[in-house]
């Protein structure tokens, strides 16, 4: 049985262990080669067959009373404790939150709360495609200073709930305080450069929606409209930008922007009642069309006008969608449908 057989499985090295010592029957559950004891972490083997290489779990081997040395250290955790695939992570996710034990805590904790699989698995493959490490921030350079927030901002939930904001959707005039996401959170915790851009491209998203989809007259204009449209694809362009230039801190593929900027949009999502799946379908819709424009927008070359002219022939072609009809305060009803925005 091959390590990653072994890890699927979700048996530790004691357990293969107890197998040996107590329990005959479910032998083949393990390996072909039970070596006692030995193995990762393990003290040398009671004895049993000869070592085995595609055994993971399994020690040296020795006489049935001289236990063997130890056996290879293959379990993704070396510090002790065997695998647990509860959650069903891959070999290489476990392994790579066993090396980065910050992220991995929030994850656990995320997914013990109830929190999307897919989302946690998401995240793990971009940072493991990043090769990503913790950054380390001192009080001089710490991301946020300039804009007065407190250090360590991004690991301080409570200040962060009455604080900070990534959402469009708050009110229709500007962003509102307090509606973090489990999700958000733990991006922004991962990724605190990243979720500072974002947050600063909030409010110049709503000031450019203003400008460039005309006043019809409606106080809630902005919300499930075409200026809504506008805001989230041109949003979503923006911070894949202005994230493009943050690739050299992490050091991985310039595309993966694109990936933590999708991450961030789908997170926001993330909690939305089911009665205004509508709403989540519009605006992730609209936010990848974004992300997908700016895939080749360059920090410095690519303006924000140039932006918003693309985003407004995007709306004017149909390509960005909205919601149709809606009740007077802009809200769904069962007749409301998803439809492209040159309808």
């Amino acid at each position: 049985m091959s390590e990653q057989d072994a890890f699927n499985l979700g048996y530790s090295q004691s357990e293969c262990g107890l197998v040996v010592v107590y329990t005959v029957t479910i032998t083949d559950h393990c390996s072909e080669s039970e070596g006692g004891d030995g193995g990762n972490g393990g003290l040398p083997g009671n004895g049993g067959n000869p070592y085995n290489p595609y055994d993971p779990w399994g020690g040296q081997g020795g006489g049935p009373n001289n236990g063997g040395p130890q056996g290879p250290i293959t379990d993704p955790n070396p510090g002790g404790g065997g695998n647990s695939n509860t959650f069903g992570f891959t070999f290489t996710q476990w392994q790579w939150m066993n090396n980065n034990g910050a992220v991995k805590s929030q994850i656990i904790g995320y997914l013990s709360q109830g929190g999307d699989f897919s989302f946690a698995t998401e995240l793990l493959d971009l940072l493991i495609e990043l090769n990503y490490t913790t950054p380390i921030f001192t009080t001089a350079d710490y991301p946020g200073k300039n804009e007065g927030f407190p250090f360590n901002w991004w690991k301080n939930t409570h200040w962060m709930n009455n604080n900070f904001y990534l959402g469009l959707d708050e009110n229709t005039q500007g962003p509102g305080i307090g509606d973090l996401t489990a999700e958000e959170l733990i991006l922004s915790a991962t990724f605190p450069t990243a979720a500072i851009t974002i947050w600063a491209n909030v409010q110049p998203a709503f000031d450019m929606s203003v400008a460039r989809v005309a006043n019809n007259g409606n106080p809630y204009q902005g919300y499930n409209d075409k200026r809504d449209a506008f805001r989230h694809a041109y949003f979503n362009a923006l911070n894949t930008r202005d994230v493009f230039a943050q690739m050299p801190i992490w050091g991985g593929p310039p595309i993966l922007a694109r990936e933590i900027v999708r991450l961030f949009g789908i997170a926001h999502e993330s909690e939305v009642p089911a009665n205004m799946i509508k709403e989540k379908i519009m605006d992730l819709h609209n936010n990848e069309v974004g992300i997908q424009y700016c895939t080749d927008c360059y920090p410095g070359f690519t303006t924000d006008n140039e932006i918003a002219n693309a985003i407004m022939n995007f709306l004017n072609n149909g390509n960005l969608r909205y919601l149709h009809p809606l009740n007077s305060n802009n809200t769904i009803n069962s007749n409301t449908q998803i439809i492209p925005t040159n309808q």
